[in-house]
């Protein structure tokens, strides 16, 4: 089980093909795939075919009897969301019956390869509980990137580690980025197109979804319910926030956005893959997902407008005196600086009239916070040639980037405590100081 893009058929394949199973197994090892069967009497149908079985108006039956006269069989069912993540209720029913016969036949050891998180409920699975792939670790990664791609020259090896980490390190972004670089092309000039395009330069086939970062995610939004928006909605906002939705900002949205079940409409987009949530029950997204996502499925507007509500809110309660009440409100705010950046950049960057009071005042104070933790001035340089009609917003704007180029040109006497502070924002007695 898992997202798309990491590695179900290629670890299934694997399986089938490994020395000791084969020892196992002998001649009994089979791979068929639910990919092009409108339903399960499809994939029934083609079964009969890779066994040799003949016609049957009962194909289960005569399944079922071939495997039971068998001492043992490997069975490998790959792409089972075809119709397992049907919309078809009784389509569910009956894939979910198929199966548990299936898994009543002793002899008969099967494997099913399913987008999602979500087993089929009634079927006694072995491992119930360790059946979700996850992405590769980064060591693991660079081992698939390198044999591919083989090595990298010493100078581009930072630029080769960068764009693993970018795409999550997610087994197809892997190997199609590194199948890039076996054709020859640059990783400098592949880190220049990613930043331009993202998703879009890794596709080595037109649709292919074993080719295709953008067509194996498309497939699983595909899966989505087309009479109930809120599933790609949320999906869509999620995708907003590369830092992801933690509970707060979901439990505002839901009335805001007047989501009737926000809790169901996640069951559907987790139970999908499309999304995974942590410990502290923030939703978060692969970086390929997101990145799909963010360019190919936008949120109503309404939506939107109301997700930036939310985050001038938080906006406003970063800190920007060290003061009794500065340690917990920097606590609430740094885990939102990324979302922050990523919602108020581009919306400084795309309005079509007057930058709204509320933008510039979020923009302002999360650049004053920064100060605190670490100096960005990007938003600030964004923001300021927008205003230059509005002397007020415009003198405060100059005030908060003097300081901040004034903390930067400290650098070179703060670095060396950085190691110290900065991962956790702690301040130090030279930010007092500087105060």
């Amino acid at each position: 089980m898992g997202a798309g893009g990491l590695g179900k058929t290629t670890l299934a394949t694997a399986v089938v093909q490994h020395v000791d199973v084969a020892v196992t197994f002998v001649a009994r090892r089979f791979l068929v795939t639910a990919e092009a069967a409108v339903g399960v009497d499809d994939l029934l149908i083609g079964m009969l075919t890779t066994f040799g079985l003949s016609t049957s108006s009962d194909p289960l039956a005569s399944l079922l009897q071939h495997f039971r006269s068998h001492e043992r069989t490997l069975l490998v069912i790959d792409n089972l969301e075809t119709i397992w993540n049907s919309a078809n209720a009784q389509q569910r029913c009956m894939t979910e019956a198929v199966l548990s016969k299936l898994a009543n036949v002793t002899s008969l050891t099967l494997i099913i390869t399913c987008r999602g998180a979500d087993l089929p409920p009634d079927v006694e699975w072995a491992n119930r509980d360790a059946i979700v792939l996850s992405t590769l670790s980064p060591d693991a990664a660079l081992a698939t990137f390198t044999d591919i791609a083989g090595d990298v020259p010493t100078p581009d090896q930072p630029v080769r580690d960068a764009l693993l980490k970018e795409v999550d390190y997610m087994p197809l972004a892997v190997t199609l980025l590194a199948r890039l670089v076996a054709r020859g092309k640059q990783l400098r000039d592949l880190d220049r197109r990613w930043n331009s395009v993202h998703m879009g330069m890794l596709r080595t086939q037109p649709n292919g979804r074993l080719d295709n970062v953008d067509a194996s995610v498309q497939l699983s939004i595909a899966f989505l319910p087309s009479d109930d928006p809120a599933p790609l909605q949320l999906l869509s906002l999620c995708a907003q926030l590369p830092d992801g939705m933690r509970l707060p900002v979901r439990n505002e949205l839901e009335g805001l956005c007047g989501f009737r079940d926000i809790d169901g409409a996640l069951d559907v987009i987790q139970g999908l893959a499309l999304v995974y949530v942590t410990d502290d029950d923030t939703i978060r997204m692969l970086s390929p997902i997101r990145l799909y996502v963010l360019e190919k499925h936008r949120p109503f507007a309404a939506h939107r407008a109301s997700l930036l509500q939310v985050y001038y809110e938080i906006a406003r309660h970063a800190p920007w005196k060290i003061d009794s009440q500065f340690p917990a409100a920097r606590d609430r705010i740094l885990p939102e600086l990324s979302n922050l950046d990523a919602l108020l950049l581009p919306e400084i960057q795309t309005f079509d009239e007057l930058p709204s009071t509320d933008l510039i005042d979020a923009v302002n104070a999360v650049s004053g916070f920064s100060r605190h933790s670490v100096p960005n001035e990007r938003l600030l340089g964004a923001l300021i040639p927008r205003i230059e009609h509005l002397p007020e917003y415009l003198a405060l704007s100059h005030r908060i980037l003097a300081r901040l180029h004034q903390r930067l040109a400290l650098d070179p006497y703060i670095n060396p405590l950085a190691d110290v502070w900065m991962p956790h924002a702690v301040i130090s007695r030279w930010e007092i100081c500087i105060d």
